[in-house]
C-alpha cells in the first residue's frame, strides 16, 4: 500500500481491479434502475417548471456517454492486438489500409496503393491507434492525382516522411506535374491511367515519365487514348531513353512499344497491343532488357508481315527468364529467336497446325530440360483464339511436376479443320521430338483422345508409365485396344505402362477396349500386368469393371472419379502423378500482385 492508502499501479492485481469494476457495475445497475423509475415528461410538463429536471437529465446523459467512452478505452487497451509492438501493429495497419486498384479485365494484376481514407479511419479508433498510425510512414505513402480526395498531396508527403511514394495518376495533370517536380526521387511506384479524363490532351505523359524515370521501380500504364492519331512505327521513347532502376513495366492497351533501355527490368507485360504489332520491334525490346524474369506479350491484332527468311534476326539471350507467355500470332517465330534457360515455363498461344507440325525444329526443343518434362496433358481447348473466326482445338501441356517448368501450346485452326489434319499435325509434333522422350504420365482428355491415342503418338512416348483417359460422348477412339494391347509375338506399345485411369466410360464399346488392354497385358510370362487401374463408369458397367480385379494389382471402380488421378494414387509415394499442374495463366497467379 502507498502512504496515501491506495494501491499504486505497480502493485495492483487482477483481483483488486475486478473488485473495483464489480463495485462500479453494481452502482451503475442501481443507477439504471433509479433512472427507469423517474417520471416520464410530456410537452406540457416540460414547460411548467421542470427545466431544472431536464437540465439534470441532460447532464446524466453526458455522464453516461463519458462513462461509455472511458470503459471503451479500458476495453481497447486490454485487447490482445494492442499488446503487440507498435512496429508490428503498423505492419498490420498497412496491410488493412492497402487497396488493390484493378483496371482492365478482372484477371489483370492489381496495383497496390495505401488508402488515405482507410488510414484516417484507423486514427479515429483510439489514441494508441492514432499514435501508431501517424508514426507509420507507409500508411501515408499513397497519393492519388485526379480522384475524389482533394487533400493537398503535401500533407501525405509530410506524413510519409522518407518512404517511397506510390502514385496513381487518373487526371489533374497540373497537380501531377507539380508533384513530379517536387518529389521526383521519392516516386518509386507509378500507375498512370487515362481512361475517361482525357488529361493526356493537356499534358504529354512522356514529359512526366522522364522526370521520375531515374528512380522509378515499377510502372503501370493504361493510356487508352494516347498517343492520338496514326502510329506508323508503333514505337518511341517513353522514359527519355532509359529507366535504369525500373524492375516492372506493365503497359495495358499498349499503343506503343518503348524504345528505351531497361538494364534492370525483371517483369515486362505488354497487354492488348494495338495497331499492327511488329515482331522484330518486340524482339529488339527484349534485347534491351537483359535481366528479364517474366514476360507476357498479348495482342489480338494481326501482326505485321514477318521478315523474309534471308533477313537475319539477332538472337536474344535471357539467362534469368523464369516464365514467358507469348499470346500473339506467330508466337513460334518470335520464340525461335529467344534463348531461354532450361527450367523456364513457356506458353505459346494461337499455334497453327503448320507451326505445330514444325515444333521439333524449334530451338526450345533442345533448350528445355527434357529429362525433367515427365507430365503431358492434351486437353480440349478452353481459351478464346486470337484469330477471329478460328477455334482453339486443343492444348498441349508438358511440364515438370516438381519445378513447374515446361511448355504450353494452344492450338488454333479454322472450324472446318478435319480430325485427320489435327492428328497429322500432332503426329509430326511428337515424332522425333526430344521434348517427349521422358514423358511418364499422359492425360488425354475429351476431343483430342481421338488422335492422341494413336500408334504414332504413343510410339513417341517410350517412357510412359501412367495413362489417363477422359472419354467424350461424341468421340470414338479407333483401334484403341489394338494399339495398347500386347501382341501375340510379345511386342507392345508403351511397355512400361503400369497405371491406367479411365473416366466417363459410358458405353460397352469403350469398356471393351479397356478390358482387352488389361487382359492382354496380364497374360502370364509377359511382365506387363498393370499395377493400378481406376475406372469411372456408368452403373450398368460396374459389375463388368469389378471383374477385372484378377488382372490388376489394385482396382478402383466408381461411377465418377472426382479426382484425376484418384486420391488413393496421389497418396502413394511411388505414383508419378500427384495432380499438380503449373499455373500457365500469367494473370491469375496471385504471386504476381505486387
Amino acid at each position: 500500500m502507498s502512504s496515501g492508502g491506495f494501491p499504486t499501479a505497480s502493485v495492483r492485481d487482477d483481483a483488486t481491479d475486478s473488485a473495483d469494476a464489480q463495485e462500479i457495475l453494481v452502482t451503475m445497475r442501481d443507477a439504471l434502475h433509479r433512472v427507469r423509475g423517474l417520471p416520464t415528461l410530456n410537452y406540457q410538463r416540460s414547460n411548467s417548471g421542470y427545466s431544472g429536471f431536464i437540465d439534470k437529465l441532460r447532464e446524466l446523459s453526458e455522464a453516461s456517454v463519458a462513462i461509455k467512452a472511458a470503459v471503451g478505452v479500458l476495453l481497447n487497451s486490454a485487447t490482445q492486438i494492442n499488446s503487440l509492438p507498435p512496429e508490428l501493429l503498423g505492419y498490420i495497419f498497412s496491410a488493412y489500409a492497402t487497396d488493390e486498384v484493378r483496371h482492365g479485365p478482372a484477371y489483370f494484376r492489381p496495383f497496390k496503393i495505401p488508402s488515405a481514407r482507410a488510414s484516417i479511419l484507423l486514427t479515429e479508433v483510439c489514441k494508441h491507434w492514432r499514435d501508431v498510425a501517424l508514426s507509420t510512414p507507409s500508411l501515408w505513402s499513397g497519393i492519388v492525382c485526379g480522384g475524389k480526395d482533394r487533400t493537398p498531396y503535401n500533407r501525405y508527403v509530410r506524413l510519409s516522411r522518407s518512404s517511397a511514394l506510390r502514385v496513381k495518376v487518373n487526371g489533374d495533370a497540373e497537380t501531377t506535374a507539380e508533384l513530379f517536380r517536387d518529389q521526383p526521387s521519392r516516386i518509386r511506384h507509378l500507375l498512370m491511367l487515362d481512361i475517361s479524363e482525357n488529361w493526356t490532351r493537356r499534358r504529354e505523359p512522356r514529359d512526366l515519365l522522364a522526370v521520375v524515370a531515374p528512380d522509378l521501380l515499377s510502372c503501370t500504364l493504361e493510356l487508352r487514348y494516347w498517343p492520338r492519331g496514326a502510329i506508323p512505327e508503333h514505337s518511341f521513347l517513353l522514359f527519355n531513353g532509359q529507366a535504369p532502376d525500373l524492375r516492372e513495366l506493365v503497359i495495358h492497351n499498349a499503343r506503343i512499344v518503348p524504345l528505351d533501355s531497361f538494364p534492370s527490368l525483371t517483369h515486362l507485360m505488354l497487354y492488348d497491343i494495338q495497331g499492327t504489332p511488329s515482331l522484330p520491334h518486340l524482339l529488339q525490346l527484349l534485347h534491351r532488357c537483359p535481366k528479364l524474369q517474366e514476360v507476357c506479350l498479348r495482342s489480338v491484332r494481326e501482326i505485321a508481315q514477318l521478315p523474309a527468311a534471308s533477313e537475319q534476326q539477332q538472337i536474344v539471350t535471357l539467362p534469368h527468364l523464369r516464365r514467358i507467355s507469348l499470346l500473339i500470332q506467330s508466337s513460334c517465330w518470335l520464340l525461335s529467336y529467344i534463348e531461354i534457360p532450361s527450367t523456364c515455363l513457356v506458353r505459346l498461344d494461337n499455334v497453327t497446325l503448320n507451326e505445330l507440325s514444325k515444333l521439333p525444329q524449334l530451338p526450345i526443343c533442345h533448350q528445355l530440360s527434357a529429362d525433367r518434362l515427365t507430365r503431358l496433358g492434351v486437353f480440349s481447348g478452353s481459351t478464346s483464339p486470337i484469330i477471329q473466326g478460328w477455334t482453339t482445338e486443343f492444348n498441349i501441356e508438358l511440364s515438370d511436376p516438381d519445378t513447374k517448368c515446361g511448355l504450353f501450346l494452344s492450338i488454333a485452326a479454322p472450324p472446318s479443320t478435319s480430325r485427320t489434319a489435327l492428328g497429322a499435325a500432332a503426329t509430326d509434333a511428337f515424332t522425333g521430338n526430344p521434348l517427349f522422350g521422358n514423358v511418364a504420365v499422359l492425360w488425354a482428355v475429351r476431343h483430342p483422345t481421338s488422335f492422341v491415342l494413336s500408334l504414332p503418338v504413343l510410339r513417341a512416348l517410350p517412357s510412359l508409365t501412367m495413362l489417363g483417359i477422359l472419354f467424350h460422348e461424341r468421340t470414338r477412339i479407333a483401334d484403341l485396344a489394338v494399339t495398347l494391347s500386347a501382341k501375340d509375338d510379345g511386342s507392345v506399345i508403351c511397355p512400361q505402362l503400369s497405371a491406367l485411369c479411365v473416366e466417363n466410360c459410358k458405353d460397352t464399346e469403350q469398356f471393351e477396349s479397356i478390358r482387352q488392354i488389361v487382359q492382354s497385358r496380364a497374360q502370364p510370362g509377359r511382365s506387363l500386368r498393370l499395377r493400378r487401374l481406376a475406372i469411372g463408369c456408368a452403373e450398368p458397367l460396374r459389375a463388368h469393371a469389378l471383374a477385372l480385379q484378377e488382372h490388376v494389382d489394385g482396382l478402383i471402380v466408381r461411377t465418377r472419379l472426382d479426382l484425376l488421378p484418384p486420391e488413393e494414387w496421389r497418396e502413394d509415394p511411388e505414383c508419378p502423378d500427384k495432380g499438380n499442374w503449373p499455373d500457365w495463366d500469367y494473370f491469375q497467379n496471385k504471386d504476381h500482385a505486387r
